[in-house]
């Protein structure tokens, strides 16, 4: 009978030791899809820059910087993200930053937990022929994003002149 227990002993600490093994290397990250579309349209208005910054326990971290139209970036997974997209906007449409403000949006949708949500306006400047836009959306909802998932990630840019 001892030995039996014995047995079931070692099979115990086996299943608990392989459970941790494979733990370990379960993945702690999360993969983004960033869809945009950077395509000006007749006047030059269009989306240009796009950074994705994690928060690494003390402030935000710049993980990637992006001009292109769609991409994907790994991140860590539970930790805060904020998305900042730079867009230009004709200087004819608008006769001022605050006009400029007020003629633009910028919105994003993450997956199925984000729908369509207004990002935050954070500067506007008049450079040359545009007004450079800011916008900025911080997504902190806990336990979220989660380690194994994958996120398609919409910025859409609209102009109303």
């Amino acid at each position: 009978m001892n030995l039996r227990k014995a047995k079931l002993s070692l099979l115990f600490v086996l299943i608990v030791s392989l459970a941790l093994i494979v733990s370990a290397f379960q993945p702690k990250y999360a993969i983004l899809i960033v869809y945009a579309n950077p395509e000006p349209d007749s006047y030059g208005n269009c989306i240009n820059q796009i950074n994705i910054y994690q928060w690494n326990g003390t402030a935000y971290k710049l993980l990637t910087t992006e001009t292109a139209s769609n991409f994907e970036l790994r991140v860590e997974d539970s930790k805060a993200i904020k998305i900042e997209v730079t867009v230009q906007l004709n200087s004819t449409l608008a006769s001022s930053e605050q006009e400029a403000i007020d003629y633009t949006e910028c919105t994003i949708t993450i997956g199925t937990i984000v729908t369509e949500a207004s990002m935050i306006n954070t500067n506007c400047i008049l450079q040359g022929d545009f007004y450079i836009l800011t916008y900025e959306y911080e997504w902190n909802q806990a336990g979220y994003p989660q380690a194994g998932e994958t996120y398609n990630v919409g910025i859409e840019y609209k102009a109303y002149y």
